[in-house]
């Protein structure tokens, strides 16, 4: 993809084992050219590609941002091109973010390899670790949140939270798209099951590499990463401790036909799966925190998905926290909403996750107020 005046360009590849790697070039002026990287500020180089012209004259096509190396390699950080500096006045302070870790490992049962990104605090301040451990998920079909590229650095949430002390990990689990039919369409007609043991097998990889401490796990997600927020909490409960779950779809027969029977079948043709996917049966099992957020108007995933929960968590008595944004839809879109959104996601955390003693958890000081960085991201 070019920009208009064909002196920038998108260069993306991917394929079914690695994650999807995407770079911006710049092209020079004039003469023939070759595509390179700057130096990344590991002092690394990319391989280079010829593009052969008539004239004589060299120059380089500039890379602008690379995030990662190869997924082997040492953990690298975003690198850019200094006129890109002057375009935004937060560009100096988010081109220093800490790239994510990226990372593979198999599925519990080792049918498939599964690809994530670690976030991880910096040591000089946190220590070594163990850390309390956060999971970032989405997991619905058609996204794939796991890919070299400047969005995933620049996930401001996982960003946040690094620097709190939590470790932040995201997998792309089973049921994720870009790594083909089989991988994607293993969860038809039972949704919520193996993506929760994608979920834990990210969990006990980051446990045995010992950056992990398996009694302070959390997880949070919205809309369909919403739902397996509290699956997993539900379903997975001596795994995951602290769930914050942001317009969840809370039983399948209650959403979009045209979406749910694409990977659950009718109802009638599948009553088992749609019981078995629903958050509603696995309550009982829940043990850790809970944390629901909705808008009242949400035109996506209705507010009743959240009443209906609740009702089941009345039932049986379990505890929850619900905040509720009376003026928004599907995700709050207002500055001041948002804002307040992050300091009680960060605070939520913080109070039942960030320190502990045995099995009981002690709240910390309250986060720091966040503040609205000043131009466009």
């Amino acid at each position: 993809v070019m920009d208009d005046d064909c002196r920038m360009f998108v260069d993306t590849s991917s394929d079914l084992g690695r994650p999807t790697s995407v770079k911006v070039y710049k092209i020079p002026e004039s003469g023939p050219f070759s595509v390179s990287s700057a130096n990344t500020t590991r002092g690394r180089k990319s391989s280079r590609r010829q593009f052969d012209e008539a004239d004589p004259r060299s120059d380089e096509v500039r890379l602008l941002f690379t995030l990662f190396n190869s997924l082997n390699e040492d953990k690298g950080r975003a690198s850019a091109d200094d006129s890109l500096s002057s375009e935004n006045p937060n560009f100096d302070r988010l081109i220093n973010l800490p790239a994510p870790e990226m990372m593979s490992f198999p599925t519990k049962d080792g049918t498939e390899t599964l690809h994530a990104a670690l976030y991880l605090p910096d040591p000089r301040i946190h220590g070594p670790g163990p850390f309390p451990l956060i999971c970032s998920v989405y997991g619905g079909p058609h996204v794939q949140r796991v890919n070299r590229s400047w969005s995933l650095c620049c996930d401001m949430r996982a960003q946040r939270l690094r620097s709190l002390g939590f470790a932040v990990v995201k997998c792309d689990n089973r049921g994720s798209s870009r790594r083909g039919l089989v991988f994607e369409g293993s969860i038809r007609r039972r949704l919520g099951r193996l993506e929760v043991l994608d979920q834990v097998a990210a969990v006990e990889h980051l446990t045995g590499r010992g950056i992990a401490d398996p009694k302070r796990v959390g997880i949070y997600g919205w809309s369909y990463g919403g739902y397996l927020a509290a699956m997993c909490l539900c379903r997975a409960p001596d795994i995951f401790h602290v769930a914050i779950a942001g317009a969840p779809v809370t039983s399948w027969d209650g959403y979009d036909t045209h979406y749910t029977e694409r990977y659950m079948c009718l109802p009638g043709d599948n009553p088992n799966g749609y019981r078995e996917s629903a958050v509603f049966d696995h309550v009982p099992n829940m043990k850790g925190k809970l944390m629901l957020v909705h808008g009242l108007i949400d035109e996506n995933v209705h507010f009743r998905h959240t009443v209906r929960l609740i009702n089941r968590l009345i039932a049986a008595g379990k505890d929850y926290d619900l905040l509720i944004f009376p003026d928004e839809r599907h995700s709050p879109r207002r500055l001041r909403d948002r804002i307040y959104m992050e300091q009680r996601i960060s605070e939520y955390f913080l109070r039942h996750l960030a320190s502990h003693s045995g099995n009981l958890y002690q709240q910390p000081p309250v986060a720091a107020s966040i503040r609205p960085l000043a131009g466009n991201l």
